[in-house]
């Protein structure tokens, strides 16, 4: 039985393969080894040939009139620009000599790049740990040579809490409405003590949605809601969301525009992502200026460690004032529910100072503490 032997374009396709596979700008390849490698390579002719015809290919346009951008040149070689030049872009006046070396695959993303990825599929929290498995398996073998090695991380998933089918629908519609300026109407649901998702208001809600935003595992809507002849900011869970309607006119549904930016209070014209830290637990309270007291640690702990949980909160997001009684005082931006949720949490660390009436209701909340705990 005789064997069919192996035509250009499919020799030219096992070039490329392997290239992806086995190099790398740091990791080029030799003529050597691409005939050790890939059957039907059986001299350096017959190698330049296929190795300028496909890359001529690849580095030009569809049309092959003009050459791309040579950072995106998905093959490259030493003597690439050299021979481009002399042939006047004319892949037919290429000379087929043996100064063609270090062969490489110019991947599409670097490995910064690729720790980038890698990073953003295994610190997501609303993939199991099987899905974040296959996608980083799949990331590796088409993006990236045998010779790049992700960082190792184990991410957090608590299925319970999502119901990812809901929030994707929810998503795509909500885009739709944001990209096109329409308002949404849904219906509200929330978690009894049951754990089963139930319906909390029975009529609609009319709302102008702006941003989807995800935080913390948890994927929101950041909308301006009427209220007193007024739109305010609020924000929203996706997965709360219910039975959305796009206010876009069709199928008999209501035509209405969303409110515009400008006139919505406390709502962000440009999206900027430090803004979980002036609105902790994605509160959308309109953020007012703190001033805290930060307690002393003790002789057997370093401050650095000891005041971690600023950091962690607020980033680089606050100022330090002053001192009294040696211990440090602070000014943050933060929205006053967060703040009162955020000072019960640390109170071992911290005590409000200003503003007044928000340092009343943290006393206020103490009091109540001490009667049901009997104090």
């Amino acid at each position: 039985m005789r064997v069919k032997q192996d035509n250009r374009i499919t020799k030219a396709f096992r070039i490329l393969d392997y290239l992806k596979k086995n190099s790398d700008e740091s990791h080029p390849v030799s003529h050597k080894e691409l005939k050790d490698n890939i059957p039907g390579l059986d001299d350096n002719h017959t190698l330049n040939k296929l190795l300028i015809d496909l890359t001529y290919s690849l580095n030009t346009d569809s049309k092959g009139n003009d050459l791309k951008e040579r950072d995106n040149w998905p093959i490259k070689f030493n003597s690439l620009d050299e021979l481009y030049k002399e042939s006047g872009k004319n892949n037919s006046h290429l000379e087929y000599g043996n100064r063609i070396q270090n062969i490489f695959y110019n991947h599409l993303f670097d490995n910064n790049e690729l720790d980038l990825l890698f990073e953003a599929v295994n610190s997501c929290q609303t993939l199991s740990q099987n899905e974040k498995n296959n996608l980083s398996a799949k990331i590796k073998y088409n993006l990236a040579s045998k010779y790049y090695e992700p960082n190792i991380f184990k991410g957090t998933y608590t299925p319970e809490i999502y119901d990812r089918k809901t929030i994707r629908k929810n998503a795509r519609l909500l885009s739709y409405a944001i990209k096109n300026g329409f308002e949404i109407s849904y219906i509200f649901y929330g978690y009894p003590v049951n754990k089963k998702q139930e319906r909390v208001y029975s009529t609609r809600r009319y709302i102008s949605p702006y941003y989807l935003v995800s935080n913390n595992g948890k994927d929101y809507l950041i909308h301006g809601r009427h209220e007193n002849k007024e739109t305010k900011v609020g924000i929203l869970r996706l997965d709360l969301m219910h039975d959305i309607k796009v206010c876009d006119g069709k199928r008999k549904r209501l035509y209405i525009k969303a409110t515009p930016k400008e006139e919505v209070r406390n709502l962000p014209l440009e999206w900027t992502d430090d803004f979980h830290l002036s609105h902790l637990y994605m509160s959308y309270e309109e953020p007012v200026e703190v001033k805290i007291k930060l307690t002393k640690p003790s002789t057997s702990r370093k401050s650095g460690d000891y005041y971690l949980f600023l950091h962690d909160s607020f980033g680089y997001n606050y100022e330090i004032e002053k001192e009294i009684d040696g211990c440090p005082v602070i000014s943050v931006n933060c929205s006053p529910w967060s703040m009162k949720q955020w000072a019960l949490q640390y109170s071992e660390h911290v005590e409000v100072l200003e503003p007044e009436y928000l340092r009343n209701e943290i006393k206020e909340i103490i009091k109540e503490l001490n009667k049901k705990y009997e104090i």
